[in-house]
């Protein structure tokens, strides 16, 4: 007759806990990684947030016939053509709204530079937010080059 091997208690108690170590290894290990991917996820969302928002609008101030502020210098004003674009600058969103369309980006905006193109003139040549993304400064900047006409054609309506 055969003789059937068995294991003792002690041994299954060690295979026991070299399994769960194991175990608890893996599952800390994947949180952990779990954990910095989300983190990446959010830093890279916020960057591209930044650079689509930097990108329109620059793209709004090449189009734009006349930039303008308004008295609290929160909100500009982009004419083309028949066609207005207001942004409005909060302090924790940027507020784009263009031919019934909204869209607003989740950027920090702390300070708004502006130069007008002169002193009599309230045509807006350059505007340069400082926003914070990702816990960094950045600006945000925009200019204009108004074309003599455009100049013109401005000084006209304000003179009447």
């Amino acid at each position: 007759m055969k003789k059937l091997h068995s294991f003792t208690i002690i041994e299954l108690v060690i295979t026991m806990v070299i399994t769960s170590v194991v175990a608890s290894v893996v599952y800390y290990s994947y949180s952990l990684l779990n954990h910095q991917f989300n983190q990446y996820s959010r830093r890279s969302m916020e960057i591209k947030k930044y650079y689509l928002l930097s990108d329109i609008w620059q793209k709004d101030f090449d189009k734009a016939d006349a930039i303008c502020d308004t008295l609290d210098n929160r909100h500009f004003i982009f004419t083309h053509s028949d066609t207005l674009v207001r942004y409005s600058i909060d302090t924790n969103v940027i507020v784009r709204q263009a031919a019934g369309i909204v869209d607003s980006f989740k950027l920090q905006a702390t300070h708004a530079d502006i130069i007008y193109v002169n002193d009599s003139l309230p045509l807006i040549q350059a505007i340069t937010l400082t926003t914070i993304v990702n816990g960094d400064t950045v600006l945000l900047s925009g200019n204009k080059l108004y074309s003599s006409k455009e100049i013109m054609s401005a000084e006209t309506l304000q003179h009447d």
